[in-house]
């Protein structure tokens, strides 16, 4: 597996071929990280030592501990170096996603079938929400391989937005479990079909009716 910021504690068990004098701090190397000295125990019998290492921040270094040859035996012998098999680490925050609207001001039709779409990491997992005047719509969209996902609404979201300025916010979450910042961009919803209001002219009797007159007949 690999250790991300969704899981950047990792624990670790020494088996000893016998018993040793005592194991502290100072005879543990990590590389990739840092050793939680407070979990560092030794079983009675002096056979066993058990201890968690916190992944650094930010890094994508292999995460390596070492028992030095600081632990002796009960006779006083030095231990051979021991190190563990590394350990993949990612605790990089993916970049915030790129937004793209492609229509600034879109009926429901043209909001059905994309106003814009986001771009984030191939594997990526990116929240999208999106804040209108009448509510908030939250989607997730599958970064996929990593090219520009279009963002469709459905009738329903439509209704839930409401009519006027949109904010679109989206983060993504990699495909470890790192959160990146987010991105924001905006649009304007228009689905108010137009009204004519037809009106006769002016010099229509006031009657309401039509005449010869009117119509400019004999």
């Amino acid at each position: 597996g690999v250790s991300s910021d969704a899981d950047r504690i990792v624990e670790y068990t020494v088996d000893f071929s016998e018993p040793v004098q005592s194991v502290v701090a100072a005879d543990i190397d990590v590389t990739g990280g840092v050793l939680m000295a407070d979990t560092l125990q030794l079983n009675a019998e002096g056979t066993q030592a058990v201890f968690r290492v916190e992944a650094d921040d930010s890094s994508e270094a292999d995460l390596v501990v070492s028992v030095l040859g600081t632990v002796q035996d009960l006779n006083g012998n030095a231990l051979d170096v021991s190190s563990s098999a590394p350990v993949s680490v990612d605790t990089v925050n993916p970049a915030a996603p790129v937004i793209d609207v492609t229509d600034g001001d879109a009926t429901q039709a043209e909001a059905g079938s994309g106003v814009f779409s986001v771009t984030g990491e191939a594997g990526s997992s990116i929240e999208v929400t999106l804040t209108g005047t009448n509510g908030t719509v939250v989607t997730v969209i599958n970064g996929g391989d990593g090219s520009a996902q279009t963002v469709t609404l459905s009738p329903q979201d439509v209704l839930d937005l409401g009519d006027g300025a949109v904010q679109v916010s989206a983060a993504q979450t990699d495909e470890h479990g790192n959160l990146g910042v987010s991105s924001s961009d905006s649009f304007e919803l228009d689905t108010v079909a137009p009204v004519a209001d037809i009106a006769a002219a002016d010099d229509v009797a006031s009657t309401g009716v039509v005449t010869d007159a009117d119509a400019g007949g004999a």
